[in-house]
Order: structure tokens, then C-alpha cells, then sequence
């Protein structure tokens, strides 16, 4: 989601600093955020709110982000376009996303993208978390597809590693990536700069 479909690394560093200063008294560097990238947002927050502040930290986290995510997150231009192209295709499309049910349900609905995906899959519902490949198993299993049939996109070495893990091809997207060198160096099966260049790879295939 973050970063392949919508643009909202700046809200996320935003909610995580907004708790990080009530409850560490310190502010993360975008780089301290991304290595904390895996696991839902309630993994990340209870470790910086402890225990027994966590339900506070939350609710303060998830006010945060609905309440600036008009302002701090938008949608990756012409991603609606390529999704309705996939869906007169009559594919298949589903969400595999680590951070939580909470704001993703918050983001697909207030960038109206929920209608797009036959299936969501969060942090919230994998037994393990990115990078394994556990949430593409999951998928495949709901919606009957064999590997062969699946290409995970992603904007993340981590994505990388998760498609690996769940022997389907991958294709990383540079549009908003923060780790470009590294994914190249990572040899995915499909690279693209643009979405202009992913739109003309789905029209044509």
C-alpha cells in the first residue's frame, strides 16, 4: 500500500513522531522509522508507549492519522487508472500491506479505494509478519491461485524478500521508494521507474 498505491510515508512519520514525543520524549529519523517497518503499527507503538500506556498511544496515534491524512497523504497519481484497467482485465487484485487493519481501512476509505480489491490483507492477519511470505499464501488460498498465477508489487526490499518467500514473481516499483539502490541490486524479476511505464506493462500484458 504505502508507497506502491497511496503516498503516505509523511503521515506515517508524522502519527509515529506525534507518539514518540509524548512517550520517548524524542523525535525518529526517517531512516529509524523505515527499520522499524513490518509489523503493524500496535507492534511498533506498544515499544515506544509500554504496556501499559499502549491503549492510550494508539487511540492518540490513530486520531493523529485520520485527522491529517487530508492534508499529509494522497493517493499516487493515476494508480486508480491502472486499477481499473485490472479490473476490465477481470484480474484478480488484492492489498498484502504490514501496517494494520485500523489505518489501512482509514486510507482505502478516504482515498476511496476500497471498491478496487477483492481482498485486504494487513499486518493484523498474518500469522508472521513481512518478509514473510505468509500474507501472499494467505491470498492465494482465498482466492484460489497457484504461484504462477501471482505477481506481488511492492516498493520495498522487504516485498522482495516476502514474494521470495512465497515463490511468486515480483515486480518493485521506484515511483516512491526510499530504497532504490538496494532493489536494484536485489534483481526482481520486473523494475519500474514510472507508473507510466507499469500502466503500458498491464495494457500490454
Amino acid at each position: 500500500m504505502d508507497g506502491t498505491v497511496t503516498k503516505t510515508l509523511t503521515l506515517i512519520y508524522e502519527s509515529f513522531n506525534r507518539i514518540a514525543r509524548q512517550y520517548e520524549n524524542r523525535l525518529y529519523k526517517p531512516e529509524e522509522l523505515i527499520a522499524l517497518f513490518g509489523p503493524p503499527e500496535e507492534v511498533v507503538i506498544r515499544k515506544v508507549a509500554g504496556d501499559h500506556a499502549f491503549e492510550e498511544a494508539f487511540n492518540d496515534y490513530l486520531e493523529f492519522y485520520e485527522h491529517h491524512h487530508d492534508t499529509l497523504a494522497n493517493v499516487i497519481p493515476d494508480i486508480p487508472g491502472i486499477l481499473e484497467i485490472l479490473k476490465e482485465q477481470k484480474k484478480q487484485i488484492a492489498l498484502f500491506t504490514g501496517k494494520g487493519r485500523h489505518t489501512t481501512n482509514i486510507s482505502l476509505r478516504k482515498l476511496d479505494l476500497e471498491k478496487y480489491f477483492d481482498l485486504v490483507i494487513t499486518g493484523n492477519d498474518v500469522p508472521n509478519y513481512k518478509p514473510s511470505g505468509d500474507g501472499i499464501r494467505i491470498i492465494m488460498e482465498r482466492l484460489s491461485l497457484g504461484p504462477d498465477r501471482v505477481l506481488m508489487i511492492g516498493d520495498t526490499l522487504t516485498d522482495i524478500r516476502c514474494a521470495r518467500d512465497a515463490g511468486v514473481k515480483v515486480a518493485s516499483v521506484l515511483w516512491d521508494s526510499y530504497d532504490v539502490e538496494r532493489i536494484r541490486n536485489a534483481s526482481p524479476d520486473y523494475i519500474f521507474e514510472t507508473v507510466d511505464e507499469f500502466k503500458e506493462f498491464i495494457s500490454e500484458h
